[in-house]
């Protein structure tokens, strides 16, 4: 069902006091963006995390991102993937009726607690998967010791 909400000067006047809400009605606002359930953010991403003997793995969700669009940093222990997921286009003279699909910028961070190699630290998207490999430090691997 389509709703559509006529701009008569009482609901100008109104809208005046509410300038958020003006913005939803005329669509410049994504009511649907993802939340991320824990973190209550905004387009989050959403990621999975996973530790071996060699390697902590990353993998987040992010359809419709290109690759050129994303950005990825490691520092102080911190790992951080940004970007932007750019809208789809509008045919033109078209009218947007419904917005369900984030789009714009995203950031996450997680603390590594390891040292890590960063030099060996690898990243690959695809099929809208973006997996980054963080592979531990020598010092931080276990080891067995023999005993004497």
């Amino acid at each position: 069902m389509i709703m559509r909400i006529e701009r008569g000067p009482l609901m100008s006047t109104f809208l005046e006091g509410f300038p958020e809400l003006d913005q939803v009605l005329e669509g410049s606002i994504d009511l649907f963006s993802f939340v991320h359930p824990f973190t209550g953010r905004r387009n989050a991403v959403p990621l999975e995390v996973s530790e071996d003997e060699q390697a902590t793995t990353v993998v987040a969700e992010l359809p419709g991102v290109d690759k050129n669009e994303v950005h990825i940093s490691f520092e102080e222990g911190v790992l951080t993937i940004s970007g932007e997921r750019k809208a789809a286009e509008l045919p033109r003279d078209a009218a947007r009726l419904r917005k369900e699909i984030p789009s714009g910028s995203f950031s996450r961070s997680i603390e590594v607690t390891h040292r890590v190699e960063a030099a060996g630290i690898t990243a690959e998207l695809a099929q809208g998967v973006l997996k980054v490999v963080l592979p531990k430090a020598a010092e931080a691997r276990p080891r067995r010791i023999e005993v004497h």
